[in-house]
Formats: structure tokens, C-alpha cells, sequence
């Protein structure tokens, strides 16, 4: 798992110099015209520290297309405003410390500060979580790399598309212990969590916000002191010959705020198009 979180946080480090900041789609969000207007003011040296702080924020499930504002803090720091849910506002900053990133996250009145280390450890408030899972793998065709593009949706990209009722693949199936309740938990620091906890490389971001904010209604409905998380993913091929050009997938996960997948649970279904060459 350590190796795990090290790759997660070197692809972050990576994207720094490769991000491009308002893609079309961002840039014509009017949510982040605050943010743009801001941006295209500075200098080139403010720029590639936004670059760069973006870089690792969407590494981590904290996509572009959420944000809404940029200031500064007391300390320099560029501080993110993400719209990450209708009711949830989330200001964040990037401090790329000695030992690794450092995120601090404030929501209403809940702050948490986040640290990835570099040698693969990951702590919440100062405290480690712990994790433990039974992992089997990637799916078969998220190995593959022909593919010219990839979407992610909530709901069926068609209704004629059949699935598997048993699972396709392996399963993903860990438990964290969090260190922090989950009602002193940021929905932000939630999405980082799940990010980096889980097998499915190029996964949308607004899928893992949705993921997170599910478990954070549950938390504060009926585990306000849970101090776990535990979770089991599974996906299924489409039973509907595919022929490799278009492929679909669907993914389902089961979240628990207690260990070893007790209690009260939250559902989440995705579904993936593949497009190959």
C-alpha cells in the first residue's frame, strides 16, 4: 500500500509540470470566472505556483472544475475556494514540505490538515492512518493502453448495455482507520482519502466527490464518532458483445463507517466507457 500512496504522490509531483490551467471546459464554467479572472493577472512565477498546487490537488480527486475562488492566506499561500458538493465550500491550501504535501482544508468550522509523506505514509490531524485490505488487482481492460478516451458517468451511458451479475474482476476491499471522527472530517480531506485508497486510475473526480459526501451524510446521520471506514468495490464487464472499440464497465461500491464492512452502509454505482484505437 505504501508503494501504492509513493506512486499517487510522485504522478501529483508529476502533473505540476504538464497541467494546464482553465481547460476548455473549465474556462467556460462561469462558476470559475472569479478564479480565472484572478489567474490570468499574474505574473508567470504566481502561475506556476498555481500550476503546480493544481497539479497535485487534481492528483488527489480535488479537480479544477470546482474551484470558484483563489485568495491568499496570512502566510502566502494560495487558498483554493471548491464548490465540491451544493452545500459544501471547501477553502484549500498546498505547502510541498520537506517529508511531502501538506494539505490544509477548512469547511465551515471543521479544519483538517492532510500529509502525504514521501515514503508512503498518510495522516489526518497528525494522525496515521491505518489500512489494511484484500487487494487482487486492476480490471483486465483498465491495463490496457489503446484506448483513446475514457468517461465516467453516474448513470448508464445506455440502457441496452447489459452487465455481469458476478464480478468481472477482483476486489478491492479495505479498512482505514481514520484516526479522526467522521463528523470532524472535511468532505475534502474524505475525497483525498478515497482517492488514493482505491485501484482505479483515471477514475472522475465527480465520482469520488459524490462517494464522499455520501459518506459523509451517513457519518453525521448515524456514525457522528466512527473512526473507520471500510469499503468493498467490485465492477462488472458488459455481457453485450463489445468488440473492443467501445467497452462499458460498471462499478459498485459498498461504504461502512465501521470495520470490517459493519453496519450501516452507502451505495455508489459508476459506469466507464472505454474507446479504443
Amino acid at each position: 500500500m505504501k508503494q501504492l500512496i509513493t506512486i499517487v504522490l510522485c504522478l501529483c509531483l508529476i502533473m505540476t509540470s504538464t497541467i494546464t490551467v482553465f481547460a476548455e471546459s473549465s474556462a467556460s464554467n462561469g462558476r470559475t470566472n472569479s478564479f480565472k479572472n484572478v489567474y490570468e493577472k499574474m505574473d508567470n512565477a504566481h502561475k506556476n505556483i498555481v500550476k503546480s498546487d493544481l497539479g497535485i490537488l487534481d492528483g488527489i480527486g480535488l479537480d479544477e472544475n470546482s474551484i470558484v475562488d483563489i485568495n491568499s492566506n496570512a502566510e502566502g499561500k494560495f487558498v483554493y475556494k471548491y464548490q465540491l458538493t451544493p452545500n459544501t465550500t471547501s477553502d484549500i491550501s498546498v505547502s510541498e514540505e520537506l517529508n511531502g504535501v501538506l494539505l490544509d482544508i477548512t469547511e465551515g468550522y471543521l479544519h483538517n490538515q492532510l500529509l502525504i509523506d514521501d515514503i508512503g505514509d498518510l495522516y489526518l490531524d497528525g494522525f496515521k492512518i491505518d489500512f489494511s485490505n484484500a487487494y487482487g488487482g486492476e480490471p483486465s481492460d483498465a491495463l490496457k493502453t489503446n484506448y483513446l478516451k475514457t468517461d465516467w458517468s453516474s448513470t448508464a451511458f445506455t440502457n441496452s448495455t447489459p452487465y455481469s451479475t458476478s464480478s468481472s474482476g477482483s476486489q478491492f476491499n479495505p479498512n482505514l482507520s481514520l484516526g479522526q471522527t467522521i463528523s470532524k472530517i472535511t468532505v475534502a480531506a474524505l475525497v483525498a482519502i478515497i482517492s488514493i485508497f482505491q485501484p482505479w486510475i483515471g477514475i472522475a473526480a465527480g465520482v469520488i466527490t459524490s462517494i464522499a459526501g455520501n459518506i459523509k451524510t451517513l457519518g453525521e446521520q448515524v456514525y457522528p464518532n466512527a473512526t473507520f471506514l471500510s469499503y468493498k468495490l467490485y465492477w462488472y464487464d458488459s455481457t453485450k458483445s463489445q468488440n473492443y472499440i467501445i467497452v462499458y464497465t460498471q462499478y459498485k461500491g459498498t461504504f461502512w463507517m465501521q470495520p470490517n464492512y459493519t453496519g450501516t452502509s452507502t451505495n455508489q454505482v459508476a459506469y466507464r466507457r472505454d474507446s479504443y484505437a
